[in-house]
């Protein structure tokens, strides 16, 4: 097994190779049709990048792909531990009572956890009290889905899937951070549902990238089981896609 030293070593040489190729982690996420955030996990060590990509990342960066699976396979012990849920907090002790005057949260478990609601997600970095405020908006968007034109809840999705995305880059931790991977592996899919929807199933890349970020989320928890609904997701898209093309 490989010690902490040599897998931050690993995630060095390929945030290197990054640069050295000329590109921002947004500008190589743009050539790949993945997230930016997807990148910054790779360089986190939080995940590692799906088989079906190794080829054509190893051509930006130019190296080969046995090199590239190589520099990863020595990082995947990493991600595997950073997928640990971790244990549940000081400020999330689990409540089921409503009626004693605090705000009774749920989970992406469904586990109730009492929260203060005097914070709020502006002017601070976000507490379990932001992430169930998030996780709801994000959920009121998916109960419009079939109510509501595609079109005109894209940029509520968006504005919620950014403020995700940016707290996860900027370093949330412990049960804020597996709650925050949770509702952002929720919000991207249903931007990719509704991308899908608004163009008229001609935007795939947008779509793929969505379910890839969503995948990513979900992996990092270790949510096996929103990973494989998402990829069949994914899957089911693709061959859709490949239908599309050939009509």
């Amino acid at each position: 097994m490989c010690n902490t030293g040599h897998m931050a070593s690993a995630r060095r040489q390929f945030a290197r190779l990054r640069r050295a190729a000329g590109y921002t982690q947004e500008s190589l996420a743009a050539a790949l049709l993945v997230a930016r955030i997807t990148v910054y996990r790779w360089e986190a060590g939080l995940t590692v990048p799906h088989a079906g990509l190794l080829p054509d990342l190893a051509g930006l960066l130019g190296i080969s792909s046995t090199e590239l699976d190589a520099l990863f396979r020595t990082s995947s012990t990493d991600a595997t531990s950073a997928r640990q849920r971790p244990a549940l907090g000081a400020g999330a002790k689990p409540s089921a009572d409503a009626r004693s005057g605090r705000v009774v949260a749920e989970s992406r478990d469904g586990q109730p956890f009492e929260v203060d609601d005097e914070r709020s997600w502006e002017g601070a970095a976000p507490d379990l009290t932001a992430v169930a405020e998030l996780r709801q908006v994000v959920r009121d968007i998916g109960y419009r889905y079939d109510q509501t034109p595609a079109a005109s809840m894209l940029v509520d999705a968006g504005k919620a899937l950014a403020r995700v995305t940016g707290s996860v880059r900027d370093g949330a931790r412990g049960r804020v951070r597996y709650e925050l991977c949770a509702v952002e592996a929720e919000a991207a899919t249903l931007a990719g549902k509704l991308i899908w929807d608004a163009s008229q199933r001609r935007d795939h890349h947008s779509v793929r990238a969505y379910f890839q970020q969503a995948i990513d989320a979900a992996e990092e928890i270790g949510d096996t089981s929103a990973v494989r609904k998402i990829d069949c997701r994914l899957r089911r898209t693709g061959r859709l896609i490949k239908a599309i093309q050939v009509l």
